[in-house]
């Protein structure tokens, strides 16, 4: 981390906030199975290490349904209604900043009646932050958000009956 400011004799500068900023991380990327018309919870983990605003975005590859709800016991158990996507965003504690800590989720994916036992999908998460007292866009990406961390969940549609899978390497 390096701050650079031009400084003149007699002058004083304020407000140059500089410090120690952590990156966001999410864990853990997960495997799970589902049967056509059902669904599955996943809980994530988000490390908050910097106080901020923090969103999550989905990025579906074969289309399932999802839902995002706040978990504040981190036990896998939604607390109340799910939480309403703005612009593809999911913004957590109603928008309020988190102080560092650690902040859980539970993505409630869902399994059309029509999807077939041979369907994979590999769903990217992504957490993004805002840090606490900035404003603009991030010059590195363009984006509003001052950091991100991502991982990418893969959920495999079955219809019950055992599949045997024989892989050889030489």
């Amino acid at each position: 981390n390096t701050l650079s400011q031009a400084v003149s004799n007699g002058q004083s500068y304020s407000g140059l906030n500089f410090g120690d900023v952590q990156e966001l991380t999410i864990a853990t990327p997960q495997s799970l199975a589902i049967s056509p018309g059902a669904s599955v919870t996943i809980l994530h983990v988000i490390n908050v290490r910097t106080p901020g605003v923090v969103a999550v975005m989905l990025a579906s590859d074969q289309g399932l349904g999802y839902a995002v709800y706040d978990d504040s016991g981190c036990d896998g158990e939604p607390d109340g209604a799910s939480i309403v996507p703005s612009g593809g965003y999911y913004t957590l504690n109603s928008g309020s900043s988190l102080a560092a800590g650690t902040v859980c989720i539970v993505i409630k994916a869902m399994a059309p009646s029509s999807a077939t036992a041979s369907m994979v999908e590999e769903l990217t998460v992504m957490a993004l932050e805002n840090w606490y007292g900035t404003s603009g866009t991030n010059g590195d990406t363009g984006m509003i958000y001052d950091d991100t961390a991502d991982l990418t969940d893969t959920i495999s549609v079955h219809t019950g009956k055992l599949r045997l899978e024989k892989y050889v390497r030489n």
